[in-house]
């Protein structure tokens, strides 16, 4: 099953065709499927009608008078009629179009939001409310809000929000989406990019007020970075989110409770096979009770993946561009949106780019769309199209005809078992692998050609030992070429256990004092300046608003301060410490950390072990100590001392002071900019180790530069040595 490029389209406008930002799609009452795509504030917005072939053009208009500083837009039914929603409008009202039976534009109109400041909305989703009527959330300057629409779609009042108002205070959102429960019942998620991870609030069915229901991150195995989009959807009797995130790579499924609880259940990255890498476009279609999911973003190429029931994603196949080949017209460079609807036989997929003008359109057949299948261990057979078949040890597959992927589970911990695939047909069907603990290669495969196919043995770092049998469509003997013609071509996939939260104990919101008492306690301050201790097991400690002291303790903690000027300290383990609003303190003590700073200049210092700093929005200091560090300033100029250790520096964007004293071992700075960014070698001259320039050794690398400090070495990455002077040092 193979995506297949169809064409390239537009509108013939360059003010149409380029800088396109969104794209939405919308089934009309008739069945017909209108596509809107949606570029920024210099474009405007085209509607093309889908049929059988090239879409094609049916109205237009430019935002030249719209008062808009973006181009995103939400496509939602409110007051009976079909609104597209227009996001970053710059005034203190809600922007939309109405929409025709034909996919006409009406003319803008503004809706006035009472309390809305004037910096408009971004992420906008909206919903219904039970008693008629519907609802709308957005952000406003990082600042999450809603409001009551009328039975006719007028603004009410703004929405509640209960709670400490620092839970809605996200200056690092990105994205909104509104899951649907079932029921009647909501949930909205959020992805923040500063707390690098979701957070999920209770939608109340009457009123549309929002309540804390939980939040996911690095600390419950959520390892993302820089999120980009969310996408839910309801399947095999559950509800879920899709999170992207471009600097992971990675594309995250999280299986979400009535009660608002998230679950992770898979994580993947992108490899060289996958093509989703820095992803920012992501699209999930339900289709004959089949998951579909689409990631594309900076690595040229469309990912496809599909869903087994129990919450994993497997990948099917992707489509990359390729320079000087026939794939070089593609239209993958950059891809900003993703849109998909079924027309027809065929599952019609539309993407723009941030490098070229127009639109791309590709289709699926749905004919050849086969069915997922599962067993634990019994046989299961596929049927004729491109099917997905999962077994454990004693599983017997047989996909049948069409291309099939056999995504095949290892035996448990200390356990050894065999499973068999019958019919495997070289060229077309596909090994998953990536439930093998700790495979990425073929190296960690023993691979013997038996008379009608092969066997594979994996003998894992836990004690399990796996053997598969692969027996051949046609009777011949297969060899690793056969069944990794191209590789492993599965993403890798990393997943922690999960484990059970305990429940929430809050605050009196005053100055508490409050002290983890069980193995693994979630504890919030809420308002006053409280002090809250972390115990023997996995704690998670909130504080909340106030200027709070969050301690952890001799387990694997998550510390959050949120508003004001927190002091956090990791104490043991590998603990995660986010600052969130206010100038914070975070200091991971013993064992490898994570720290993250939030919007103000905030204090970090790693402690002992390999820890990873991140600073945030304004001029942070980072003290890495001791241990491989890594270091990243972020905005604002911030100040950077990896200390002992071989440590590496990002200092990102602003004027940054780089630091290094006695001993401070091996070290490389990422993205040394002459002019702007300064080393500081102050406590060596003190020392007497190297007063100045003259002191210094520097050698080309390459492309890089090592500096010789007397105390240790310097790698700076992409600098030459020649342009070096002491203008880029403070001695």
């Amino acid at each position: 099953m193979d995506l297949q490029f169809a064409g390239r389209f537009g509108a013939n406008d360059h003010l149409l065709d380029s800088d396109l930002r969104d794209l939405e799609l919308h089934q009309a009452a008739n069945g017909a499927v209108q596509l809107f795509a949606v570029s920024g504030l210099n474009g405007g917005i085209a509607s093309y009608s889908l049929g059988g072939g090239a879409p094609v053009l049916r109205d237009s208009l430019y935002h030249r008078a719209l008062g808009l500083a973006g181009g995103e837009a939400t496509l939602a039914e409110i007051g009976g009629e079909t609104r597209l929603l227009v996001e970053g409008s710059t005034r203190s009202a809600l922007a939309f179009h109405q929409i025709g039976g034909n996919g006409q534009l009406s003319a803008q109109q503004q809706a006035s939001l009472p309390g809305a400041g004037a910096a408009g909305l971004t992420a906008t989703v909206a919903g219904d409310l039970s008693g008629g009527g519907s609802v709308i959330y957005g952000l406003a300057k990082g600042q999450l809000s809603g409001w009551q629409l009328g039975v006719g779609g007028t603004p009410g009042a703004e929405v509640a929000t209960l709670g400490a108002a620092a839970a809605y205070a996200r200056p690092g959102a990105v994205a909104l989406e509104l899951a649907d429960l079932g029921g009647g019942a909501q949930l909205l998620l959020l992805a923040d990019r500063i707390e690098q991870g979701v957070q999920s609030y209770r939608v109340d069915a009457a009123t549309g007020a929002l309540s804390v229901a939980d939040s996911l991150g690095a600390a419950d195995g959520l390892g993302l970075a820089e999120p980009t989009a969310l996408e839910s959807f309801t399947a095999f009797g559950t509800s879920w989110v899709v999170v992207a995130a471009a600097g992971s790579g990675s594309l995250s499924l999280i299986a979400l409770a009535a009660n608002g609880q998230m679950s992770l259940r898979d994580h993947v990255l992108d490899t060289a096979a996958t093509r989703f890498g820095g992803i920012t476009a992501l699209e999930v279609v339900e289709v004959a009770g089949e998951v579909l999911v689409l990631a594309a973003g900076s690595d040229d190429g469309l990912a496809l993946f599909r869903i087994l029931p129990e919450g994993q994603l497997v990948h099917v196949t992707s489509l990359a561009q390729a320079s000087g080949t026939e794939d070089a017209g593609l239209g993958l460079e950059n891809v900003t949106a993703l849109a998909a609807a079924v027309v027809g036989e065929d599952l019609q997929i539309f993407a723009s780019s941030g490098s070229v003008e127009g639109l791309s359109q590709f289709t699926l057949s749905l004919a050849e769309l086969g069915d997922v299948i599962t067993t634990a261990g019994g046989r299961i057979s596929g049927t004729g199209g491109a099917d997905v078949l999962a077994g454990g040890i004693g599983a017997v597959l047989s996909g049948g005809a069409g291309a099939d992927v056999f995504v095949l589970r290892p035996a448990e911990e200390g356990r050894s078992g065999s499973l068999r695939i019958t019919d495997f047909e070289a060229g077309q069907d596909s090994l998953d692998l990536s439930g093998f603990d700790g495979l990425r290669s073929l190296e960690g495969l023993q691979i013997r050609s038996r008379s009608d196919g092969a066997t594979l043995t994996h003998q894992a770092a836990d004690g399990s030992r796996t053997e598969v049998v692969v027996q051949s469509r046609d009777g011949d003997s297969l060899d690793a070429a056969d069944l990794f013609a191209d590789g492993f071509v599965f993403a890798d996939r990393m997943l922690p256990p999960a484990e059970a939260p305990d429940p929430m104990r809050y605050g009196s919101g005053g100055a508490d004092r409050l002290t983890a008492r069980s193995a693994g306690d979630q504890i919030n301050g809420l308002g006053g300046n409280d002090t809250l201790l972390g115990g023997d097991g996995r704690d998670s400690l909130w504080g909340d608003d106030g200027h709070d002291r969050l301690i952890g303790g001799k387990g694997v903690d998550r510390l959050r301060g949120q508003a004001g000027n927190d002091v956090l300290l990791g104490q043991d383990a590998r603990d995660l410490l986010v600052g969130g609003l206010g100038r914070d303190t975070l200091d991971g003590g013993r064992g490898g950390d994570r720290l993250l700073g939030g919007a103000d200049a905030d204090l970090l210092r790693g402690g002992g072990e390999n820890d990873l700093l991140r600073g945030g929005a304004q001029g942070d200091r980072l003290l890495g100590q001791s241990g491989r560090d890594k270091l990243f300033g972020q905005k604002g100029n911030d100040l950077l001392d990896g200390g002992g250790g071989h440590d590496t520096l990002t200092g990102g964007a602003g004027a940054d002071v780089f630091v290094f004293g006695a001993g401070h071992g091996s070290d490389r700075i990422r993205d040394f900019t002459q002019g702007e960014d300064v080393i500081h070698l102050g406590r060596l001259a003190r020392a007497g180790i190297s007063e100045d320039m003259s002191d210094l050794i520097l050698q080309q690398q390459g492309d890089h530069t090592r500096i010789q400090t007397g105390a240790g070495d310097i790698l700076l990455l992409n600098q030459s040595a020649a342009e070096l002077s002491a203008d880029d040092f403070i001695f």
